[in-house]
């Protein structure tokens, strides 16, 4: 992994106040307070862990974002997140996953809910030894679309992407994403 220099954060994320923590890579986080909540350092290890055992595959900033949160909220923060989710897709006036590679300061929390909302999504479909078996073929060495095809029989993004919208859209899978979330984490 690369690490960031203060100056980049900023650059990356706009406002200085937005970035209090990140995962730098090489079993390294990096801190700009000195008391870290337990939450961001719970998220910023998940990175960490989950890069590793990927082996620092490159995959889209949404999914490292919602692996990292997934890790790190409570069953509440997450049924929360996905809703606000959920709630921009009923609307349309979300940013379709193909096409979200990055994102003005302002809206940092579209990027983790999506990314949320999608690992939720795969989870409560296909089941925890599916999202295993998903991560695995990363570490393998198959990028994150063949990953995708491999496990899930998802040919690309841009068909998770309709999979996700439709899921979110629909009463009865939006209840059973809710219904199975406490089932979601203890796996």
């Amino acid at each position: 992994g690369s690490h960031e220099s203060w100056l980049e954060a900023q650059k990356k994320f706009g406002r200085s106040e937005r970035v209090s923590a990140w995962a730098a890579g090489n079993r390294t986080i990096f801190s700009y307070h000195l008391n870290l909540s337990t939450k961001i350092l719970l998220h910023e290890m998940a990175h960490e862990i989950h890069n590793e055992y990927i082996r620092y595959r490159h995959s889209p900033i949404w999914w490292k974002e919602g692996i990292a949160m997934f890790s790190s909220l409570s069953e509440s923060e997450i049924r929360g997140r996905v809703q606000q989710a959920r709630f921009r897709v009923i609307n349309n006036t979300h940013i379709p996953l193909m096409q979200l590679f990055s994102y003005p300061a302002e809206e940092y929390d579209l990027v983790y809910n999506v990314g949320l909302s999608v690992v939720v999504f795969l989870l409560n479909e296909y089941g925890a030894s599916s999202f295993t078996a998903f991560n695995k073929a990363m570490r393998e060495g198959k990028n994150f679309e063949s990953a995708l095809s491999s496990v899930y029989d998802i040919r690309n993004i841009s068909k998770l992407n309709d999979k996700w919208e439709e899921a979110l859209q629909d009463w009865k899978t939006w209840e059973s994403m809710i219904k199975n979330l406490p089932k979601m984490l203890e796996e």
